[in-house]
């Protein structure tokens, strides 16, 4: 047995197809896969309840190692119809200081990194709604005047919905890793399970 905590984010965005071709090439190793956000995930390795853990960087508590599987950006999602849509290139965090935002609440990391970013440039952001489903948040700028802060590849979910998207300048980077407790015996089957999810998520464009 293989016990792996993952974002519920980084299962649908990332590892719909890697879980199920895992499962069937190794019929000797059970996964075990806890859901949870990214500081649960770091209290369970501590506590060594998982052998892995998917987070997003940066990892904020001491004795875990980790290795970067897949970098990728936060956007800034709207509908067709909101005045981003003219804009041309990258944006900035300026030019959403009057937007209403539709970003993860409080118990997502990525909730306060938003925030960070925006103060770091000077900007106070107009937090318009707050939700733990990236589904709802897409839905609101979907239908609203409103701008969903999320990581680039939940997109290719909702390619026949009426959305766009920009990039931030400077960049606003989206690193998965893989981590683990520092100083603790692994077995064989961790290691290998390890290593197959390192290789093929780093194969993801």
């Amino acid at each position: 047995t293989v016990r792996i905590g993952i974002p519920p984010i980084i299962v649908t965005s990332l590892c719909r197809s890697i879980f199920p071709k895992f499962i069937a090439e190794h019929p000797n190793i059970e996964l075990k896969i806890y859901e949870a956000g990214a500081a649960e995930l770091q209290r369970k390795l501590l506590l060594q309840e998982i052998d892995l853990a998917f987070l997003i960087t940066p990892i904020t508590m001491p004795n875990i190692s980790h290795t970067d599987v897949h970098s990728n950006q936060i956007v800034a999602i709207f509908n067709k119809d909101h005045w981003l849509a003219k804009v041309d290139g990258p944006i900035t965090y300026k030019m959403l200081e009057n937007a209403k935002l539709a970003i993860f609440d409080e118990t997502f990391l990525l909730h306060n990194q938003i925030i960070k970013n925006f103060h770091l440039s000077g900007v106070s952001p107009n937090i318009f709604f707050t939700a733990a489903q990236w589904d709802l948040l897409i839905a609101i700028c979907e239908a609203m005047d409103t701008v969903a802060l999320l990581p680039r590849p939940i997109l290719e979910l909702y390619k026949d919905k009426n959305l766009e998207y920009r990039t931030f300048d400077p960049e606003f980077p989206w690193t998965v890793t893989l981590a683990k407790l520092n100083n603790v015996y692994q077995n064989d089957l961790v290691k290998d399970t390890e290593r197959y999810f390192i290789e093929s998520i780093s194969a993801i464009k």
